[in-house]
């Protein structure tokens, strides 16, 4: 949820600069416009913990749906929070984009990723430095693949990092194999555009 609120807070001072600082904004249409995908009810949630920490000036209005009829004036400190979140984390929309996916999608993947954890864990033959690390990181992936929201970045980071690292050092065994799997798997149901 961090990630959507950073996302959001950014996508509003975008918006913000381009209707101007004095008028108030939509949240949903600053978040359509930067391309952030979230669930039903969550960028409600979002302006409430934007107002309690005095960063939005928020009036509800009437609207359809939960997240309809919010409208939103950033404050000096809201301007000054998202000008920071928005210099470290330039491509925000990428970092917040969460998707639900029906079980019966995720399922394949995170039985690969299970088969994974299994090999890399059980074989003594493959011991190697990074194998902890590598463990902690398969274990975090299955917990992201269990979430009703998958963080898709997250995801990303370790498939990029960690699974592509078991599946180039263990290319011609079985854990590299499951691991090009995985990848594959996940390329698929997330879009990513990479190969191992």
């Amino acid at each position: 949820m961090k990630e959507l609120k950073d996302a959001l807070l950014v996508a509003m001072l975008r918006h913000q600069k381009r209707i101007g600082y004095n008028r108030y904004l939509e949240p949903q249409d600053a978040a359509k416009e930067a391309g952030l995908s979230y669930e039903s009810g969550q960028l409600r949630l979002c302006l409430n913990d934007f107002k309690d920490r005095g960063l939005v000036r928020a009036a509800f209005t009437m609207g359809g749906g939960p997240d309809g009829g919010l409208s939103s004036m950033l404050t000096a400190a809201g301007i000054e929070a998202a000008e920071e979140i928005e210099s470290e984390l330039p491509n925000l929309s990428q970092l917040a984009r969460y998707i639900a996916e029906p079980k019966e999608k995720v399922e394949p993947l995170q039985n690969k990723v299970a088969e994974l954890r299994d090999l890399v864990e059980k074989n003594r033959d493959n011991d190697f430095p990074e194998k902890e690390g590598c463990l902690a990181e398969i274990m975090a992936l299955e917990l992201l693949l269990h979430q009703p929201q998958i963080s898709v970045p997250l995801i990303e980071k370790i498939l990029t990092e960690t699974v592509t690292f078991l599946a180039r050092k263990f290319a011609d065994k079985a854990i590299g194999m499951a691991a090009g799997a995985v990848i594959v798997l996940a390329a698929a149901l997330f879009g990513f555009r990479f190969v191992p």
